[in-house]
């Protein structure tokens, strides 16, 4: 057991107590009560009990209420108090924060006052009518490594990159990138995905257990206490269920994760196409052949022009796959040779490779950095993405039609300098295969009048995001935006796929989920969540 204080519990704090994974929550008589001064008003909430744990001793963190929501109101131990109401906005960092888990027994019991107070959970989650938030960011431990399983047990704290730095001399690494450096926790509850889908699958296929505390407080193992196995067909798949749940079922604080061996060497590859459908169907035709890349990342004209700009890269602007091989040194070889013969078939020019870490990881960054790179083309205004996966067969398709709905709804930029215009050192009315690339970055992008979108995705499982820039205070934008992504993801319906294909459902999806799984299979995840979570205190709004 670890010495708890309680001294960075932001709410009332009702008893210390130290908590094991054998024996759970006890009495801990060398604890120190919590100053009064954590504490923190809920909309009528009547805390029953507060548990805590961490490790180790962090220091106080900030103080996380707006200013605008009024000062914390103390309350009386005796009564554990009834804490100050607020307006039904904000967030309410009330329950954790900096290295503490806390167990509101007063809130997942039912001693809520106000039908209305929900509980919020992550690293940075904020709730839509106020409520409860539960930050979970010092439960960083690394619980358990089993090297020769290949699994790891994580708490809510650990983010992806921690988790590869402490697994760099074990010759494993966790593959599933989704960009940011993300709490792992998080995204299995998101459900996450990324570059690396292609080859190593999302979070659904690299979570074998959860350790989730239910809105009644109990503690749920999805897969059984400690077990960490392949495959089992032993009952309901409860890790599935909770996977991508959205904090709407429960708070996760400690998942198994599957593992897998580092890459013996990497090499990364750019390539440039004619067109849209030209960079696609190679991407098609790369998977039909049996090439086991590990990442196929599409961007097009008007993306490749923002991450020049952005990350400072060289590359021709035109639509441009970035690929990634992983395996031994002869394995590379071959699958290198065998996707060059393929784009070339395609049209491709400018194939080129990277083989050192150093060059490998300015590409990547650069593509990571492909939303920022988007914000900084027109500096003011706010970004939104779309998010629809579509069965592979189907992406030229979907892909090529996205891109001519862009440029006639004025929500993208175009490539038209004026002919025999030179810019970076090629000439503009030269054709993509008359290019001659000497060091420039290639069509110069004039936008047009609507704000610029652009089409960049995760090709290699038919997952692909417009990222459209929009003025908040121009209602006429904003409509079209939303229409837009709307029209989009009953597109991606009509051709089998789904509206979001690792972004979730949130609140801005649920008519398109009742779209896509039918009012039978809406009701049944409605009766789920009835029954883990009666009084909808959980991420209420989201999902359903």
């Amino acid at each position: 057991m670890s010495r708890c204080t309680g001294a960075n519990l932001l709410m009332l704090w009702c008893g210390p107590r130290t908590w094991s994974r054998s024996a759970g929550w006890q009495p801990c008589a060398i604890a120190k009560v919590c100053p009064s001064s954590h504490s923190a008003p809920a909309p009528g909430l009547r805390v029953a009990s507060v548990l805590c744990r961490y490790s180790g001793a962090p220091s106080p963190g900030p103080r996380m209420v707006p200013a605008h929501l009024g000062t914390p109101v103390a309350a009386s131990p005796a009564t554990h108090g009834t804490l100050g109401l607020l307006p039904p906005v904000g967030c309410l960092p009330l329950g954790v924060w900096s290295g503490c888990w806390g167990d509101t027994r007063g809130v997942w019991s039912g001693d809520v006052a106000r039908s209305e107070t929900q509980v919020c959970s992550g690293l940075s989650t904020c709730p839509n009518q106020g409520g409860v938030c539960v930050n979970l960011t010092h439960m960083d431990r690394i619980l358990e490594l089993n090297q020769e399983d290949f699994s790891v047990v994580v708490e809510p704290g650990v983010t992806r990159k921690a988790l590869n730095a402490h697994l760099r001399d074990s010759g494993l690494w966790f593959p599933v990138d989704p960009g940011a450096d993300a709490s792992l926790c998080g995204m299995a509850a998101t459900g996450a995905s990324g570059t690396n889908a292609v080859r190593y699958g999302t979070m659904r296929d690299n979570v074998l257990n959860l350790e989730v505390v239910l809105p009644d407080g109990r503690l749920l193992h999805t897969a059984g206490r400690g077990r960490h196995f392949r495959k089992s067909a032993a009952g309901y798949n409860l890790t599935g269920l909770f996977v991508g749940s959205e904090g709407t079922l429960g708070l996760i604080t400690a998942t198994t994760l599957r593992l897998h061996p580092a890459p013996e060497a990497t090499v990364a590859a750019t390539c440039a196409f004619p067109s849209v459908q030209a960079a696609v169907d190679s991407t098609v035709h790369i998977l039909q052949a049996a090439v086991p890349v590990a990442r196929i990342e599409f961007l097009d004209e008007v993306m490749m022009d923002a991450c020049n700009r952005y990350s400072k890269l060289n590359c021709l602007v035109a639509p441009t796959l970035f690929l990634e091989f992983h395996g031994s040194q002869q394995a590379l070889e071959e699958q290198l040779q065998r996707t060059e013969e393929i784009v070339q078939q395609n049209g491709a020019s400018d194939f080129s490779w990277a083989k050192e870490a150093e060059e490998r990881s300015r590409l990547w960054t650069a593509r990571h950095n492909a939303w920022y790179a988007a914000l900084a083309t027109r500096p003011g205004c706010k970004g939104y993405s779309t998010d629809v996966c579509v069965p592979i067969s189907r992406l030229p398709e979907i892909v090529v039609q996205t891109k001519e709905d862009l440029n006639a709804s004025g929500l993208t930029g175009s490539a038209h300098p004026a002919a025999g215009e030179r810019w970076g050192g090629v000439r503009a009315d030269q054709s993509l295969g008359q290019q001659e690339a000497r060091g420039g970055l290639g069509w110069r992008i004039v936008l047009s009048s609507g704000p610029p979108g652009s089409i960049v995705g995760h090709v290699g499982d038919g997952n692909f995001h417009c990222i459209l820039l929009v003025n908040p205070d121009d209602a006429e934008e904003l409509g079209r935006v939303k229409a837009f992504a709307e029209q989009l993801g009953r597109r991606a319906l009509a051709l089998h796929g789904t509206c979001t294909g690792e972004h979730g459902i949130g609140m801005g999806k649920r008519q398109l989920l009742q779209e896509e799984v039918g009012a039978v299979g809406v009701e049944t995840m409605r009766q789920l969540k009835a029954v883990l979570d009666p009084q909808g205190l959980m991420n209420p709004g989201k999902v359903l």
